[in-house]
């Protein structure tokens, strides 16, 4: 085997010849990989593994940028000690310069498992070395290359951790021939443990609600004195989280409330890595059985740590208090995660200013520049701190909003009937009262901001499709209440035309309609309980019986998983019944149920009185519609093959098998959108498909009008 130092002469002497930049033979990975996600019709969203991804692609095209010019040997040809202090050691195998962009880069070869261990601490203090010649210079201006002929797991880990800091790093593995140094090959790292967590949802932000209360309410500040000071706040806050390495955002908003001691608070929001630990745990076989996953899940279970916030927040906000502290009283109360916090704005607030930093900042500001947000949110150039620019982005890359995985399943359309439902009661009752309700009117606002992407996505989806008629194009103007509701009912007379009246998504747009004051817990608090009594008799004689068919279709066919709010559910039944001793795990649960007969399990979900026939059906009738398909047909004709290649095939294949070697049963999803997931499945028929697999195939399971299993070869996929 070829000794470290013969290599390292082998490649000075190939870099002085042929320049550093030609002898890296695959540079067209870094730029396709990046350029898939610049397309215009792929939507990105905030999935942690997709980010940690691309954070090393860009980290490494800034390198190979800076490599791909003449480069000066600082040290090399004669390894030299470059410590100001003669007293020590530092000896780097590599520097260079790059005098066009005066770019630093430090070079560190190993050839052993051994040294290896030693190449990101080397690294870290030569870079150190020459901050120390040159203080206050850039991270960016100083770059890292790892140069080894195998990367094992605490060199890929220490690589990672490096790009997780934002410290420009690019790992380069040698090609040999015999003990011929040939050309290098751009090595992809994939240290992270792909979580199997499809996007950050609400859940996955903590924070704590920062009231900013008057010193004098006899004497209080205007409110644009107030907004100034949020302004000149939230830049401390953003500059403290930043360098602490936070990743999250943050929502100044304006009470409705006139009796409110604070007219203005800040709402702060980090991601919360517990939370992340909890549902990557659930979705995933990954090893759980070692001290530091223990050590966690007892944080979870003793101090409910995956559902409250981190005090680091408390850290990053000392000098956005302190500052504010000047002219306000800033006092932090309660804590919530960003889907309650949304809730409580419904009744509460109005967003002024949004801001955000950290990872979670630098995606919300590549969405807003991405083609294909702009066909969602326009060209207006408000910013991404406008809170209607910011909510819109937020619900697009978490996909928060209805139909965002297409026209597949029967419970969107049926949550869609609920949204349009309570906006259109809202704006009855707003018209009907001669005076304004602060309480009713934000709701509205709010209402409508979260419907937005989703009647976008159904103008783009049947906007010019054979067989569709346009949809009707008019702005929702949530100030003209008599317009707004003249634009509903159009989009509602189209959407129930162009869409097969006999299919069962209509079908369950209609329940949501004309049911929603039940299925809504605002609306349910807030309406007349004769009119709610009626609809809810009403409900009973008519979807009643189509929910326990749907419950039984649902069991029969495997879709209920054993982690799902249905299996309470079924428990619940299964003791109310008065059935036999139900002392048995969820798998045997699912199974009892599947073999009572039909009949049988009618008869016995009738004897409900009607108040707790509407209790499941308001707690489950979403979640058994989840499985049901909709059956509506969108033209989406492209091959499925080639919807896949337009994603990262290869980052997709090394996350199947590595869920693979945790006998998770994984498989690549096509939604009917074009968009395209890992997923898992307990259903019994996509799970005998899995288990007959060839070493070199993969499930895919394309959604649409007809649901489509059909396997591929993996060298199919990545061709």
């Amino acid at each position: 085997m070829i000794k470290e130092s013969e290599l390292q002469k082998q490649i000075l002497d190939k870099i002085k010849t042929k320049g550093f930049y030609s002898l890296i033979n695959n540079l067209e990975l870094i730029d396709d990989l990046l350029d898939k996600r610049k397309l215009d019709d792929f939507m990105p969203n905030l999935s942690l593994d997709y980010l940690l991804k691309y954070k090393y692609l860009e980290s490494a095209k800034l390198i190979l940028r800076d490599l791909d010019s003449e480069l000066e040997f600082i040290n090399g040809e004669q390894i030299k000690n470059i410590s100001l202090n003669k007293d020590e050691k530092l000896y780097p195998d590599i520097v260079l310069y790059n005098q066009s962009t005066e770019k630093y880069i430090i070079l560190e070869l190993k050839r052993s498992n051994i040294s290896e261990r030693q190449a990101i601490t080397e690294l870290l203090g030569y870079k150190l070395e020459i901050k120390n010649h040159l203080p206050f210079i850039s991270d960016l201006d100083i770059h890292l290359v790892v140069i080894s002929t195998e990367f094992n797991a605490l060199l890929k880990h220490s690589v990672a951790s490096l790009i997780l800091s934002d410290i420009p790093v690019l790992c380069l593995r040698p090609n040999l021939e015999g003990d011929n140094f040939k050309d290098f090959e751009i090595v992809e790292i994939d240290s992270w443990t792909n979580t199997n967590y499809p996007v950050l949802n609400m859940e996955a932000f903590s924070g704590y609600t920062l009231c900013l209360y008057e010193h004098n309410f006899d004497n209080k500040l205007n409110d644009d004195k107030v907004f100034d000071l949020i302004t000149i706040s939230i830049d401390y806050l953003k500059s403290k989280a930043n360098k602490a390495g936070s990743h999250g955002f943050c929502v100044a908003w304006k009470s409705i409330n006139k009796k409110s001691l604070a007219k203005f608070s800040i709402s702060i929001f980090t991601v919360n890595p517990y939370n992340i630990f909890y549902n990557s745990r659930i979705s995933s076989n990954s090893n759980f059985d070692n001290p530091m996953t223990e050590h966690i899940e007892n944080c979870i279970n003793n101090y409910q740590t995956h559902s409250i916030a981190t005090s680091s927040i408390f850290d990053i906000s000392g000098d956005m208090i302190e500052f504010l502290k000047e002219e306000l009283n800033p006092e932090f109360e309660f804590p919530c995660n960003f889907r309650g916090f949304r809730n409580y704005l419904y009744d509460n607030g109005e967003a002024v200013i949004c801001d955000s930093w950290g990872e979670i900042g630098e995606f919300i500001r590549m969405m807003y520049r991405h083609p294909n947000v702009k066909r969602f949110i326009g060209n207006k150039y408000f910013g991404n701190q406008n809170p209607v620019t910011f909510f819109r982005i937020y619900d697009l890359m978490t996909q928060n909003f209805t139909f965002s995985k297409g026209f597949d399943s029967c419970a969107d359309f049926f949550k869609f009937g609920i949204q349009v439902g309570c906006i259109l009661s809202i704006l009855s009752t707003i018209l009907s009262n001669k005076r304004p309700i602060p309480q009713f009117e934000n709701h509205l606002y709010w209402r409508m901001l979260d419907l937005v992407n989703t009647f976008q996505e159904i103008a783009i989806t049947f906007n010019d499709q054979t067989g569709y008629s346009n949809p009707p194009h008019a702005k929702f103007n949530v100030k003209n209440r008599k317009k707004l509701i003249e634009t509903l009912n159009s989009f509602i007379d189209w959407f129930s035309k162009e869409i097969n009246p006999k299919s069962p998504a209509i079908r369950m747009f209609n329940y949501g309609l004309r049911y929603h004051i039940i299925f809504d817990s605002y609306t349910y608090s807030k309406f007349d309980r004769e009119q709610i009594l009626f609809l809810e008799n009403e409900l009973v004689e008519e979807v009643y019986p189509y929910f326990c068919n749907l419950l039984k279709d649902m069991i029969d066919g495997g879709y209920i998983s054993t982690d799902s709010k249905v299996v309470e559910m079924l428990y619940k039944i299964w003791c109310d019944l008065e059935m036999e001793d139900f002392n048995c795990n969820p798998n045997q649960l699912i199974r009892l149920f599947i073999d009572i007969n039909r009949e049988e399990l009618f008869s016995s979900l009738k004897k409900f009185d009607n108040g707790y026939k509407i209790e499941l059906m308001r707690l489950h009738f979403y979640d058994l519609l989840t499985h049901a398909k909709s059956f509506v047909k969108t033209k989406f004709e492209e091959d499925i093959i080639n919807i896949i290649k337009r994603f990262d095939v290869k980052w997709l294949m090394n996350c199947i098998e590595q869920s693979k070697k945790n006998n998770e049963k994984v498989f690549i999803n096509v939604n009917d959108n074009g968009t395209v997931e890992i997923a898992h499945s307990q259903n019994e028929t996509i799970i005998s498909f899995i288990n007959s697999l060839e070493e070199d195939e993969v499930l895919i399971r394309q959604e649409g009008f007809v649901e489509i299993l059909r396997k591929e070869k993996i060298s199919d996929l990545l061709d």
